[in-house]
């Protein structure tokens, strides 16, 4: 793998933009230490990440080279399978809001799908298509038999399409990874149809754990390239034509002992209280929380 850095811009003023560091750079020494598994347990690693001076998104100033990006995610594990409940919960009711638009459920894709939880919701909604893109071999090898058939493992492209268009393009915890962010909306734009619906969940940089936690908040890490709030989606998701429909708090579905995993606390104090969890049964017990991630629907225009 490739331990050089490349230069990025901000992804919605381009190239000129001027920037404000607001973290400074904590990688991994050796490069293979890098874990890009989701929902893994927080390592402190990210690159350095600065703030545009005009649109205030905040983003990587340098990251991996793109093949070694898709190498991690191809070697990366599905670790959170004790969590596929909650997700489903969780990423079910973005997808009922969204499918209000939605005149006729026919071709449905997931990009990031994991091992294609969504795409199983997806038909239990009653879509009649389902598609999904997912680099994680590990991922893809714990999807069900019916959708992993589904799943293409390769980076997202319009070219493994021919002719088809979707009604809805689904993709949770996605765009803050893509090397390049604008690519992933313009292809999605293509692939949708006139009128298609895009549901997009994120995390906010501007919720308030995020202000408290600051570098020390999960969604600062190694993985994530850009961190948008409801502001920037929009300037974004504007600069592609795309007419903004909603956005909201999302209510995340996860174990106890998840939440413990994910919070920035002294490990003493983590197994104080995981063996109190323990101790009464609580550890699986599923909590909804609005820790800071949104969903947001835009829409292509009919015309």
């Amino acid at each position: 793998m490739k331990n050089e850095l490349i230069n990025k811009h901000c992804p919605i003023c381009g190239p000129d933009n001027k920037y404000d560091i607001v973290y400074k750079e904590n990688l991994p020494h050796i490069i293979n230490k890098a874990d890009y598994s989701a929902r893994k347990a927080p390592d402190n690693y990210h690159y350095e990440m600065v703030r545009c001076k005009s649109c205030k998104l905040l983003y990587a100033n340098s990251i991996y080279h793109s093949d070694t990006i898709n190498q991690l995610y191809e070697e990366s594990d599905l670790n959170y399978e004790s969590e596929l409940s909650g997700l489903k919960k969780s990423y079910g009711n973005c997808l009922t809001i969204a499918e209000k638009l939605v005149p006729e459920k026919r071709k449905i894709l997931d990009v990031g799908c994991g091992n294609g939880f969504v795409l199983e919701e997806a038909l239990e909604h009653n879509w009649k298509e389902i598609f999904g893109f997912e680099l994680s071999l590990n991922a893809i090898s714990h999807a069900n038999v019916n959708v992993r058939k589904k799943i293409i493992n390769t980076p997202f492209s319009e070219h493994k399409f021919n002719n088809v268009s979707f009604d809805l393009i689904f993709s949770a915890m996605t765009m803050e990874h893509f090397v390049d962010v604008n690519d992933f909306l313009s292809v999605s734009f293509k692939l949708l149809k006139p009128g298609g619906i895009m549901l997009l969940i994120a995390h906010n940089e501007q919720h308030f754990l995020s202000k408290i936690l600051m570098d020390k908040h999960p969604i600062i890490n190694d993985e994530h390239i850009y961190v948008f709030s409801v502001d920037t989606l929009k300037l974004i998701l504007n600069n592609h034509k795309f007419n903004f429909i909603e956005t909201g708090s999302l209510t995340n579905y996860y174990s106890l002992s998840y939440w413990l995993k994910m919070f920035p606390l002294p490990n003493i104090m983590k197994n104080i209280c995981r063996c109190f969890l323990d101790l009464f049964n609580l550890s699986s017990l599923n909590v909804g929380i609005k820790a800071g991630n949104i969903y947001c629907i835009a829409q292509k225009p009919n015309d």
